[in-house]
């Protein structure tokens, strides 16, 4: 059985690269970490000259992954790309979710998009966009398969760190099929350590991190617009910086957002740094918050999703409220 019938294509334009470029999207999650720290084990696996880079910091409670160190810190635009023939972009979007600025990459640069959000922008010269899957690590299981190339114990962990991260540890139900569960128990039974991947992802958090969900909490407001009830919550830098800095804020906040009685769907901004907030959304109803991140720049999927807003912090989330408020009294 084949599941892509891009597999050919890809696997071909591999074997024939000299030097390839993994790039961990902004706002690093389990699935973006995970599925790179895959693709870069098999790449390597077959001997080719691979690197990988994040622009953002990564969260510490992905240190445990198998290849963590090789992520190496440095934005996409300020990396020198002489000789990389091609960029792996997994998880993705859009070229805007790997770096801070525009990035226009060199003709010379062949890119490889293998995605699962349906508001894909197909950027690449080949595009393997499965929307029907709730996360990557999902799609590159189905992917090696189609290859014929060995999954082992390492490659396993990271693949089910994604699925187990998009999925909310299969709690989400829009990502979760029949066909995650027979994914997930291949990946136990070639050795994937799913102890170690459930008490990082879900029992280790910092004192600055359980401080920072206190600062949440205290903000959250429950307001309703055009027949929709919703919570958020808004953060600045300068309660960020307090805290602790942009470490704090690993993807863990919107949780509680998500799970609040009553509301529709939830609505976390921080102020990441100075001048630039990102949004993170989750829905618990039939509120497709992407196409509300869509209105906003953003992307994502139907129950979550996230967006940046450039400019002051007030300014900046009255824009997006205004944007939030337009899109709700039109659905």
């Amino acid at each position: 059985m084949t599941y892509y019938q891009e597999s050919k294509q890809i696997i071909e334009k591999i074997d024939a690269s000299h030097k390839i470029l993994l790039v961990v999207h902004r706002s690093p999650d389990p699935d973006s970490v995970g599925s790179n720290l895959a693709l870069y084990q098999i790449l390597t696996g077959r001997e080719k000259d691979v690197e990988i880079v994040s622009t953002d910091g990564l969260p510490k409670n992905l240190e445990f992954l198998p290849g963590f160190a090789k992520i190496q810190r440095e934005d996409l635009n300020s990396k020198k790309l002489d000789g990389f023939d091609l960029l792996l972009a997994v998880d993705s979007a859009s070229l805007g979710m790997l770096t801070k600025e525009v990035f226009r990459p060199p003709p010379s640069l062949f890119i490889v998009n293998i995605d699962h959000h349906y508001l894909n922008e197909k950027y690449g010269g080949i595009n393997l966009v499965d929307d029907k899957i709730g996360s990557l690590g999902e799609v590159l299981y189905n992917l090696f398969s189609d290859w014929g190339v060995e999954v082992t114990s390492e490659v396993a962990t990271c693949l089910m760190t994604g699925i187990a991260g998009d999925t909310g540890t299969f709690r989400f139900a829009s990502g979760v099929s029949p066909d995650t569960f027979t994914v997930a128990s291949g990946l136990l039974q070639k050795g994937a350590s799913f102890p170690a991947i459930a008490f990082n992802l879900n029992q280790r958090i910092s004192f600055a991190t359980a401080k920072f969900w206190a600062k949440v909490l205290e903000s959250m407001k429950i307001e309703k617009v055009g027949g929709y009830c919703f919570v958020w919550a808004a953060i600045p830098f300068s309660q960020l910086e307090t805290l602790g800095g942009p470490v704090v804020n690993q993807n863990t906040s919107e949780t509680f957002l998500a799970n609040i009685e009553g509301t529709d769907f939830g609505m976390f901004l921080v102020e990441e740094e100075k001048g630039t907030v990102h949004g993170s959304l989750r829905s618990r109803t039939n509120v497709n918050v992407a196409d509300i991140a869509k209105e906003l720049g953003g992307g994502g999927h139907k129950v979550a999703a996230g967006f940046r807003v450039y400019g002051e912090f007030e300014e900046a989330t009255r824009r997006i409220r205004e944007k939030l408020e337009g899109y709700l009294k039109t659905i």
